[in-house]
């Protein structure tokens, strides 16, 4: 049973105790007003907090003191590649979070990244930016498009899959559970999408780094592929060991 399922049994349970107390006071409807205003703080928090597993199970640290990089909305023709390298340099595994539309213009890279031991997660195949205000049918239509533009090109599409933003909702869980998809939240976003300055980067990301981190990064930035190598000798230096690819396969269980 998700928190979302307890929220409502609370909601109901509270109305009704109010109603059978309070029946024609007015005090029944300012209790009745607090109890939706709480269902309601609990209901907004579980959207904008996805870590909080408040509607489905979201994956966001390692049972290990392994670390695991992750990388959201690629392929990118000219960065993937180069990210590619940077891991394959230092013996890292990582997941890949791809739009099925890039995917489908970049199939060599896709391709070249799995030959390295990286895995795959669907990212859907668009990344509506309103994505969790789909109808139901829209968001399965996003899951299945990217899994079976995967799937055309003989690759499998795997478990994973990563909400764009990372909103959840009953609609999106139910359409997880029809996918047979686990999703994988993090414990560590680098905001490579808001700070743009190398520098600012690479202090957050490698002041916060711990051990068993799941970290989101996008490898469509030119500033996460810059700082990507000086990020990895500085948290190595500081005993940081990375999900190698020979790790990826267990690497939640």
């Amino acid at each position: 049973m998700t928190r979302h399922h307890l929220n409502i049994i609370g909601f109901i349970i509270n109305c009704t105790w109010i109603s059978i107390f309070f029946s024609g006071t007015p005090m029944m409807w300012i209790l009745m007003g607090i109890a939706s205003l709480l269902f309601l703080v609990f209901l907004s928090l579980g959207i904008l907090l996805p870590n909080r597993n408040y509607f489905l199970t979201n994956t966001t640290r390692l049972k290990n003191t392994k670390v695991l990089l992750t990388f959201d909305d690629g392929p990118h023709e000219h960065l993937t590649p180069q990210i590619l390298k940077t891991l394959k340099r230092h013996n890292i595994g990582a997941i890949f979070f791809v739009i099925g539309k890039q995917a489908e213009e970049h199939p060599e890279i896709i391709r070249q990244l799995l030959a390295d031991g990286h895995l795959i997660g669907n990212h859907t195949q668009n990344h509506p930016i309103m994505f969790a205000a789909l109808r139901q049918d829209s968001v399965e239509k996003e899951i299945g498009l990217c899994d079976n533009m995967l799937i055309a090109q003989n690759i499998h599409p795997g478990t994973y899959f990563r909400p764009p933003i990372g909103y959840t909702n009953p609609r999106i869980a139910r359409a997880v559970k029809k996918f047979r998809k686990q999703v994988i939240g993090w414990s560590l976003r680098s905001f490579d999408s808001v700070l743009k300055e190398e520098s600012k980067l690479l202090e957050r990301v490698s002041s916060k780094i711990k051990p068993g981190d799941i970290v989101l990064f996008h490898d469509n930035l030119p500033q996460t592929e810059a700082i990507l190598d000086r990020f990895i000798v500085q948290a190595t230096k500081n005993g940081i060991k990375f999900a190698e690819p020979n790790h990826l396969k267990t690497i939640f269980k």
